[in-house]
């Protein structure tokens, strides 16, 4: 997908029009809200002259960000996660974003990184998939997602779009623990990364949705979702845009907005560029 660097004003009226003529697919109530909150206090300060940045989740090894479980987030048969991950250092027995903790009654999901190797959990008591095929690369931005296909009975994991590794997991567990991105609820593992856009859904997207989203290496925000290709927020619980300079990172999808542990910062070095 090409950048959409031109008449910036005339398309952000476009991409309202659409969410008034498809809003049964597009967000209510805080989602709405959060987008119309950019639009107007911006207005005035470059949204419809271009201006662009690349801003993103910072986490160090003391930091993280969470909310706790709810009915939205509770897993369903089948579900999908994106999400761009750049490690500042090596992640080593690192939980990346997990709704876990250590027990083996409160273990939905986890993208970690284990040694050499780069493994997904997504079931109660059910051996994990590891690869070595999907490490986490220092100091270069990832595209991952991964998820279970209940059509399958498999969880999957792929980097970058490449061919996805699966495994046999024929039950899916449902607890109460918190979702974090960069450690898992009872904390110390916490990963030195940062993160961008953070999407999750309760369905598997399709090939062409998830090229959407990677958009040849550069990600793709939101409003760009939100404007041009609105069927992918079908099925959509929670998408973290992550670009706020501190405290709670908003969902700006639905009502899932995380609270900061120890206050990580905004970084610059960001993969999608957002024109806010």
């Amino acid at each position: 997908m090409a950048k959409r660097y031109y008449n910036l004003e005339k398309e952000t009226k476009a991409f309202l029009k659409r969410m008034e003529e498809t809003r049964g697919v597009l967000p209510d109530g805080a989602g709405i809200a959060r987008v119309n909150d950019y639009i107007v206090k911006r207005k005035g300060l470059g949204l419809f002259f271009g201006n662009r940045d690349k801003s993103s989740l910072d986490i160090n090894l003391t930091q993280r960000i969470s909310v706790a479980s709810n009915s939205s987030l509770l897993v369903t048969p089948s579900w999908e996660m994106v999400a761009w991950i750049y490690p500042k250092a090596s992640l080593s027995t690192r939980e990346t974003i997990s709704k876990a903790r250590n027990s083996a009654s409160s273990f939905d999901f986890s993208l970690r990184s284990s040694l050499a190797t780069c493994a997904l959990n997504a079931a109660t008591g059910a051996s994990y998939l590891s690869t070595p095929n999907k490490t986490f690369t220092i100091n270069s931005w990832q595209f991952y997602n991964f998820g279970r296909d209940s059509s399958t009975s498999n969880i999957f994991l792929s980097r970058n779009l490449d061919t996805p590794v699966t495994a046999t997991q024929a039950t899916q567990a449902s607890s109460d623990s918190a979702f974090v991105i960069g450690d898992w609820s009872e904390g110390g593992r916490t990963a030195d990364a940062i993160f961008d856009g953070v999407g999750r859904w309760s369905r598997l997207l399709t090939t062409e949705q998830r090229s959407f989203l990677y958009n040849t290496a550069r990600g793709t925000s939101y409003l760009e979702i939100l404007a041009y290709r609105p069927d992918i927020l079908v099925g959509c619980v929670s998408y973290w845009q992550l670009n706020e300079p501190s405290g709670i990172r908003y969902d700006w999808h639905g009502t899932n907005h995380m609270s900061p542990i120890n206050n990580p910062i905004n970084s610059t070095n960001g993969i999608i560029e957002k024109f806010y």
